[in-house]
C-alpha cells in the first residue's frame, strides 16, 4: 500500500493526466482506484495499482502546453509568398498574449507528398486544457486570415496522374 499511496500522491483531484489510454480531470482518489473524467464526459476508473505500473503524464504539474503542427501549402506558392507568409506567422505568435515570448519557430520544415510544409511551433501560457482549447482556435482562426492575406492556399492530400501518349 505504501507504493500505491506514494504513485497516486503524484495526483490531485482536480489534475488532468494521461495514465495509457486514459486522459482526463482526476475527480476521485481512494484506496483501490481513480476516477478520471474524460473529454467527452465518461468515467474511467483505473486501479492504482495500473497508476503505479504506467508511466503517468499530468498536464497540471506544467507551466505551458504545446501548440504545434506542420502547415501544409501548396506547391504553386511562389517563395517570396513563402517566405513574407513565414515572416506574418512569425509576426502574429510574437505578438500573442497566449505565446510565451521566446519559444515560438515559424520554419520550413520539409517537402511533404501533396505539400510544402511550414513548422509551426510554440508553447501557450496555460496549463487548463479549456484555456489551451479556446486559445489554439484563436491562433489557428489567425492563422486562416494570414493565409487568406497573403493569399497562400492550404495543401490537400493530392495525386498528379500523367498519362503517357505514344506515338
Amino acid at each position: 500500500l505504501v507504493g500505491s499511496e506514494m504513485c497516486i500522491r503524484d495526483s490531485s483531484v482536480g489534475d488532468w493526466i494521461t495514465v495509457g489510454s486514459v486522459e482526463g480531470e482526476v475527480i476521485d482518489i481512494n484506496f483501490r482506484s481513480t476516477r478520471i473524467r474524460s473529454l467527452d464526459k465518461t468515467i474511467n476508473v483505473v486501479t492504482n495499482s495500473q497508476i503505479c505500473a504506467s508511466t503517468v503524464k499530468n498536464a497540471a504539474l506544467r507551466t505551458m502546453r504545446p501548440y504545434k503542427f506542420n502547415l501544409g501549402v501548396t506547391y504553386n506558392t511562389t517563395r517570396p509568398k513563402l517566405e513574407k507568409l513565414m515572416k506574418d506567422l512569425q509576426a502574429m505568435l510574437d505578438a500573442s498574449p497566449y505565446t510565451n515570448k521566446g519559444t515560438n519557430i515559424v520554419q520550413l520544415a520539409n517537402f511533404g507528398d501533396s505539400s510544402i510544409n511550414i513548422l509551426v511551433s510554440a508553447y501557450l501560457v496555460t496549463n487548463v486544457y479549456a484555456e489551451f482549447l479556446q486559445m489554439q482556435n484563436d491562433l489557428n482562426l489567425n492563422i486562416m486570415d494570414i493565409m487568406q492575406a497573403d493569399g497562400v492556399d492550404f495543401a490537400f492530400p493530392s495525386t498528379s496522374v500523367y498519362i503517357e501518349k505514344n506515338s
